[in-house]
């Protein structure tokens, strides 16, 4: 491709080559003249989406063929072209930093100040990638020719990231997978380790473990029966999923929910709502009696008065909680009346 006397021979085979990566093989290409850079692009058209890369090739190109004037016409095309770009490989290629590289092989100064510039904007607007810019930060320093910090500026960024790591506190790890056990099989403990992972604050965690109880449930889900007859191991947040999951997984397999039919129906009296009703709809589709419980009394309520004006009020307050007792209560009968 860098005789551009033989065009014939840049593509012998071309019923064969229509999948070849025709761009790179011209970007190593030695172009001679204009009349071989606009051949080799009539010939081998780049996609609309490299329009950057190829404003910029062709622009370094005619820098090293001498045109010194139409290099830098087209590195400002190529600029323009990338305003809605990144400085991020990752995403586009980092086109604003080769746009901007094109004309800092014609004028350095122009390009290094109008880059800062603009990579300046682009990071109090937050379009930078906090990601993707740690990626590439050697990259974009180095070609923005930025001064690493100093020594001080060093040691406050270590002093206050030893106070930030201080401050938060180990987290522990999951029992269900580093304590031996002489009684479960390796079924229970996986299960019990996904119910945990149920309360996982990321979210795709906890999608991810529900699949996986639901996939498991389909297969006569041994092993989530088995702990769920046993001592439980959730709250009330967790226990929801865990009925969803089986809800999930009767649709294809009611093995597991036929096992645990008596569990399911003496949710009736769970003190969530959410939880009854997943175990109600599951008894619903199973055909199972389901018993409404509407006769429980209600709890008494303390509501605690807005004025706690002096301490001996608010410590007949704490004892009328459950933080003790005394048998005076006249400034209680004030100050609290129960629902």
């Amino acid at each position: 491709m860098s005789n551009h006397e033989n065009l014939q021979q840049w593509n012998p085979n071309p019923a064969e080559n229509a999948e070849f990566d025709w761009w790179s093989a011209v970007k190593k290409a030695k172009i001679r003249d204009v009349s071989h850079l606009n051949d080799l692009l009539s010939t081998f058209p780049p996609s609309d989406y490299r329009e950057v890369d190829l404003l910029v090739w062709k622009s370094e190109r005619l820098l090293e063929i001498g045109d010194r004037e139409t290099a830098k016409l087209l590195a400002e095309q190529a600029i323009e072209r990338a305003r809605d770009g990144s400085w991020h490989r990752w995403l586009d290629g980092a086109q604003k930093r080769i746009a901007y590289g094109a004309l800092k092989m014609i004028d350095a100064n122009e390009s290094l100040q109008r880059a800062l510039a603009q990579f300046g904007k682009d990071l109090a607007a937050g379009k930078l990638n906090s990601t993707y810019l740690l990626y590439d930060i050697l990259g974009t320093i180095d070609f923005l020719e930025l001064c690493w910090p100093g020594e001080a500026v060093c040691r406050t960024m270590d002093d206050y990231l030893d106070h930030v790591l201080a401050a938060n506190m180990e987290t522990p790890p999951y029992t269900s997978m580093t304590h031996a056990s002489e009684n479960g099989s390796a079924d229970e403990g996986l299960c019990r380790f996904l119910v945990h992972l149920l309360a996982f604050p990321v979210v795709d965690v906890g999608v991810a473990a529900r699949k996986a109880l639901s996939s498991y449930a389909t297969t006569a889900g041994k092993g989530l029966v088995t702990i769920i007859k046993g001592e439980p191991c959730w709250d009330s947040v967790q226990l929801e999923h865990i009925l969803a999951s089986l809800h999930v997984g009767s649709r294809s397999s009611n093995v597991a929910v036929n096992r645990l039919r008596d569990w399911i129906l003496n949710l009736n009296q769970h003190e969530s709502i959410a939880v009854r009703s997943i175990a109600r709809r599951l008894c619903e589709e199973q055909g199972w009696q389901w018993k409404e419980i509407n006769n429980q009394a209600k709890q008494p309520v303390i509501l605690l008065s807005d004025s706690l004006a002096s301490p001996t009020e608010y410590e007949e307050a704490r004892m009328l909680a459950g933080g003790g007792h005394r048998s005076n209560t006249s400034a209680t009968s004030q100050n609290f009346r129960k629902a």
